[in-house]
């Protein structure tokens, strides 16, 4: 069952990780501050096609039975994107959708096909 915790600081849904959760959250979070320490300090000395080819992206897959925290998790994790990348809201933003109008239930009320307006003809 998914809990819905909109109000919560990105600080409290730190605290609220289970062992397993902070372990993954742990990685992603060293991951993306590496990254945008990284993206900074090429800002200064080059342009944005190069900082965008330097971006390396994190790999990881995210399974569980019902109720194990799956979407508490990735919820978690796009605050976090968020709070990195605080400053420059405007150029990167996190977007949680999902394949299926059932996936999207418990996480994100959004689909990629509905993200990208993609025509009806196009789901199948």
């Amino acid at each position: 069952m998914h809990i819905n915790v909109p109000n919560l600081t990105l600080e409290q849904r730190e605290t609220m990780l289970n062992v397993d959760q902070k372990i993954i959250f742990d990685k992603i979070k060293k991951h993306l501050i590496s990254q945008k320490e990284l993206e900074d300090l090429l800002e200064k000395v080059s342009s944005k096609l190069l900082r965008l080819n330097n971006i390396k992206p994190l790999w990881m897959f995210n399974s569980g039975v019902g109720g194990s925290g799956k979407s508490f998790l990735i919820e978690a994790i796009k605050y976090l994107v968020d709070d990195i990348w605080h400053p420059k809201s405007s150029e990167i933003m996190c977007a949680l959708v999902a394949p299926t109008g059932t996936a999207a239930f418990n996480v994100c009320r959004l689909t990629i096909h509905r993200l990208f307006q993609l025509p009806e003809s196009m789901r199948e």
